[in-house]
């Protein structure tokens, strides 16, 4: 089992197994990298990074957790900082979707006092990784087809070297702040974070994102039938995470059950 194989397989197993699931994961790409974004609690510094990376859904989905890897860049330095919490947002994306709407308000907010429940996933590139979780405050609807931002930043009491993981799949793109001199500036680098987000479609069964349950959405369950949806990241990942309707991580007689169910129905 290689690295990505074996991250992949403790975050699935972190998943819930009742009606919710997986609905979209980034899994770490098992390098041992980390994007930093953290900041030096209360004032912040020049030592401060945020990173925003991007996602969307081809149904409206309801999200209610989110799981992420990160660790620190300088383990064990007597100049870093603790690690006391995160914030996690997530954020609207400017018209052209490109970048976050950085003037805009949070579309949802998450405030996590200490380590959100964090958890050895291994050393890998002679880092060591940990998965963080959290339920959100309440669930967040994402529209089918819109761009969004998640945007998660650990808080330290010192100088910030908290990071989140590279991943092995996504868009390619993720948007950070950097500090500089008592001022900021963007940048649009090359990769992904890892995230994993769970919840479920608003409306079982649609998997066209066109707001119905009908022969398409049939048409997509029965040429993915039998396929695992929590396998290692490939090209159609997003569509069998998708027709994994009811999240047990398979796409089988359950999930073409579900969608037979609500056949013909009209999504809210």
């Amino acid at each position: 089992m290689n690295a990505i194989a074996a991250i992949a397989a403790v975050l699935i197993g972190a998943a819930p197994a009742a009606a919710s699931g997986v609905v979209r994961a980034q899994f770490p790409d098992g390098t041992g990298r980390l994007m930093q974004s953290s900041w030096f609690s209360p004032d912040g510094s020049d030592y401060d990074q945020i990173v925003w990376d991007a996602f969307s859904f081809p149904a409206d989905t309801l999200v209610t957790e989110i799981i992420w890897e990160g660790g620190h860049i300088y383990p064990g330095s007597p100049f870093i900082g603790p690690l006391t919490g995160f914030e996690i947002h997530i954020c609207p994306s400017i018209p052209a979707g490109i970048q976050p709407d950085i003037l805009a308000a949070p579309l949802l907010t998450a405030s996590i006092a200490g380590t959100a429940e964090e958890s050895p996933l291994g050393v890998f590139g002679g880092v060591g990784l940990y998965g963080y979780h959290a339920v959100l405050p309440q669930p967040f609807r994402a529209t089918a087809g819109v761009r969004y931002w998640l945007r998660i930043v650990a808080t330290q009491e010192g100088i910030p070297d908290w990071g989140l993981t590279f991943a092995a799949n996504g868009d390619g793109k993720y948007f950070r702040r950097i500090a500089a001199v008592g001022d900021f500036y963007y940048q649009s680098p090359n990769g992904d974070s890892a995230f994993t987000l769970i919840g479920a479609p608003v409306c079982p069964g649609d998997l066209d994102g066109n707001r119905s349950v009908g022969a398409n959405d049939l048409s997509l369950l029965l040429g993915l039938f039998g396929q695992s949806a929590s396998a290692p990241p490939t090209p159609d990942w997003a569509s069998r995470q998708n027709a994994d309707i009811d999240g047990n991580g398979a796409i089988g007689a359950n999930d073409l059950s579900i969608l037979l169910a609500n056949f013909g129905a009209v999504c809210p």
